[in-house]
């Protein structure tokens, strides 16, 4: 397509659409919460960091060894040549160890909590030492 092809443009419109962000959070959250608008040069607009803290309990962690092939030809080979002819040209591999975290959060716990939270200190606690009781 070329320019004469296109039509001419004789009058364009533009509306405002307004757009909203939203984030809920308890009190306790944003009691925490640090906030942080930087003005970002290159892209010509501003940037909002925000952060804090909620408390959390690790529950359990798995750990596995990963093993792939070394290069995209060693994956080719796995995936489309037959296991006879892989014996002969072994695949290269390596191995990764991978962890995963299982972790429970509450953000609505406060800090200075005690026995009036006792639900979600239940909750937080691994399967294995919660009572099975709440309140």
């Amino acid at each position: 397509m070329n320019v004469d092809d296109m039509p001419e443009l004789q009058r364009l419109t533009l509306e405002k659409l307004r757009f909203k962000g939203r984030m809920v959070m308890s009190n306790e959250a944003v009691a925490e919460m640090t906030v942080d608008m930087v003005a970002d040069m290159m892209s010509d607009s501003f940037v909002a960091n925000m952060g804090g803290f909620v408390w959390q309990n690790q529950i359990h962690r798995q750990t596995r060894k990963l093993t792939l092939p070394l290069t995209w030809w060693d994956s080719f080979k796995t995936a489309h040549l037959p296991e006879w002819l892989n014996r002969r040209m072994p695949v290269r591999t390596y191995e990764i160890d991978t962890s995963t975290e299982f972790i429970h959060t509450c953000p609505h716990l406060p800090i200075s909590s005690r026995d009036d939270m006792r639900m979600h200190m239940e909750w937080m606690m691994p399967p294995a030492h919660q009572m099975g009781t709440w309140g």
